[in-house]
């Protein structure tokens, strides 16, 4: 039994109410956990809302970094706009999911994560050359990022793509593997060794002491590397985030395409869904992490919800 197949068993047994419970104690779990995803859907859409009518409205923000930001909010405010509200839906029906149903949902589900992980490995790299490279780094144009930003996108929809095909020839177990390493374990890697080559190359460069011929230009570089090293580690933080409450959902897709999910159906229902809950959850995490950190998001938020 594949993923899909087993998500729409998962529907007709949450229905039914598992046997060795009382059926409308489950029937609670299952109408507190649908009111829990839509008060969810809801802060990921205003969230990445304010994040996005922020980059339109203040110019400040108009940079390379906050491009990949504001795409990033794209992509999560997709996540609460379609992917979630699709899970909703199929949670909450009393009657077995449509393959082809189930096929579109998936497929969006794969396309939104697989484009926020290329969106962490590409500002990861950006971060890095922020740092190790400088002069080159400020001669990068608008035009760059754009095309940065299309490689980021048509990532997400090639993996995605591939989703329903592999479903015409039977290589579940050879695609959850691929999307394991190629959406998870390598972006991992690759993330992991710019943050550290980042973090390296910052600590060293604000610990040197500037030339004394050039004392104020020194001091100014070094505060550019200061703020540079901060916006980094925002970064490190939504990327550790990232990973860390998506893990299961990797986890889990890798076990059930093995066929490792050997539980009754309600409590593998019951993995797969707090492991759906902690990934979208990131999405919605996201915009209270900028403001947190960024001094100009969070006075910008400041000046947009004053006119709520």
């Amino acid at each position: 039994m594949d993923f899909g197949h087993k998500m729409e068993s998962f529907n007709q047994t949450a229905l039914n109410g598992e046997k060795s419970s009382p059926n409308h104690v489950f029937r609670w779990e299952k109408v507190a956990l649908l009111l829990l995803y839509i008060l969810l859907s809801l802060v990921i859409i205003i969230g990445n809302a304010l994040v996005l009518f922020a980059y339109i409205r203040n110019n400040r923000l108009h940079t390379g970094t906050y491009k990949f930001l504001t795409s990033l909010a794209l992509s999560d405010f997709l996540v609460g706009a379609i992917s979630l509200p699709m899970w909703i839906y199929i949670s909450s029906i009393n009657s077995p999911i449509a393959g082809f149903q189930m096929t579109v949902y998936l497929t969006l589900d794969i396309f939104s994560s697989m484009a926020s992980i290329s969106h962490l490995m590409a500002i990861s790299l950006e971060r890095f050359f922020a740092i190790s490279k400088p002069f080159l780094y400020h001669c990068l144009q608008g035009r760059q990022y754009n095309c940065a930003l299309i490689i980021v996108w048509l990532y997400g929809a090639f993996v995605a793509v591939f989703f329903p095909v592999q479903k015409q020839f039977g290589l579940k177990k050879m695609y959850a593997t691929a999307v394991f390493f190629g959406g998870f374990a390598l972006p991992l890697s690759i993330i992991s060794s710019m943050y550290i080559g980042t973090f390296i190359i910052a600590k060293r460069l604000i610990k040197s002491p500037p030339p004394k011929p050039f004392g104020e230009q020194g001091n100014n570089e070094r505060k550019q590397i200061q703020k540079e090293y901060k916006i980094a580690l925002t970064f490190f933080i939504i990327t550790g985030l990232f990973f860390l409450l998506w893990l299961p959902q990797f986890t889990t897709t890798i076990a059930a395409a093995f066929g490792m999910l050997r539980l009754p159906l309600v409590e593998v229902s019951r993995i797969v869904t707090a492991a759906k809950f902690l990934h979208y959850l990131n999405s919605a995490l996201n915009p209270f992490i900028y403001a947190y950190r960024d001094a100009e998001i969070r006075h910008t938020f400041k000046k947009l919800l004053k006119f709520v």
